[in-house]
């Protein structure tokens, strides 16, 4: 029965992240669900447990798209920008920074 019930947990997760969830993830998941879970928490209520799990605690980074858990990341502002770490935060920065060198290269055409 447990086995049933760890692949629908594996399975809502991933509906979320798109890839299957890591033992870290899975733990912090449980603990999430022991703390709010009550007697009357059945699937359709486990399934919202997992969502609110994902949407409070794990974020999307900004650069290369990979979900993990808020906690294991870098948030350099305080917001809601997450990134895997200080490598991919640097990639997005240099990205954003040419985007605006692009930008300042067609204003600059343009106005000769």
């Amino acid at each position: 029965m447990n086995e049933i019930l760890n692949q629908i947990i594996n399975q809502e997760v991933k509906k979320h992240i798109a890839r299957f969830p890591t033992i870290q993830e899975i733990q912090k998941l449980a603990e999430y669900i022991m703390f709010y879970q009550d007697d009357d928490t059945d699937v359709q209520a486990l399934a919202g447990l997992v969502e609110n799990f994902v949407e409070e605690k794990m974020a999307e980074c900004e650069n290369c798209g990979q979900w993990h858990l808020k906690e294991d990341m870098v948030n350099p502002y305080g917001d809601s920008e997450y990134y895997c770490d200080d490598q991919c935060h640097e990639l997005h920065q240099e990205k954003f920074y040419d985007m605006h060198e692009e930008a300042r290269a067609e204003y600059t055409a343009s106005n000769r």
